[in-house]
């Protein structure tokens, strides 16, 4: 079962040059904490740490959206796949997860969004019985950021990790999630490193 989620959010960061964020090749790295949670297989929450190098530059950004326009979400997988690591999300205390290589933020009314987008390491047991979780390539993190009374940034955020996406109407991306619901954050929040 999938859920189907249409975000035309995702399909205007892609081709957006403005930002929150000057995109530029070296800006500040930025640190995110959250608490992750989900409801299949029973109720389990797990710190996460969000860690950005690097935000994605737009000439980057205009041939990954290409990619995506172009041949759908193999030509953008395999594009993915060869561009550099510039962020990640990790379970606190541990190594690994995903390695996001397309990220984005931009201004909301509130505060701002940030789009992490990453190919999705495949399991050797998924790939090997041609699971249907091994059509879901992409991991898609979405964080909704506003500032606090102190100043300070908080928010919320979503994590597809196993996920496909395709373009309906020329102008919105819609997602397709692997399980019934995409991982939750909660209690996001920016540290100064």
């Amino acid at each position: 079962m999938s859920l189907k989620r249409i975000f035309p959010l995702i399909l205007v960061m892609l081709y957006v040059t403005t930002s929150v964020v000057a995109q530029e090749a070296k800006p500040k790295p930025e640190h995110f904490g959250a608490t992750a949670y989900s409801l299949q297989r029973g109720a389990r929450m797990v710190n996460v740490d969000v860690r950005i190098k690097a935000y994605t530059d737009d000439a980057t950004t205009k041939q990954l959206a290409g990619a995506l326009v172009e041949g759908g979400q193999d030509a953008l997988t395999k594009a993915l796949e060869k561009q550099d690591e510039i962020g990640g999300i990790r379970l606190t205390g541990h190594v690994g997860f995903y390695d996001f290589k397309l990220i984005r933020s931009r201004k909301t009314p509130t505060g701002r969004r940030i789009v992490l987008v990453c190919d999705r390491p495949l399991q050797f047991a998924e790939v090997y019985s041609g699971s249907r979780s091994s059509d879901y390539t992409l991991g898609i993190l979405i964080l909704d950021l506003k500032k606090n009374e102190k100043g300070k940034e908080v928010g919320t955020g979503t994590l597809y990790y196993a996920a496909k996406v395709k373009i309906k109407n020329g102008k919105t991306i819609q997602i397709e999630h692997f399980q019934i619901d995409p991982i939750r954050l909660v209690n996001v929040k920016k540290y100064n490193d």
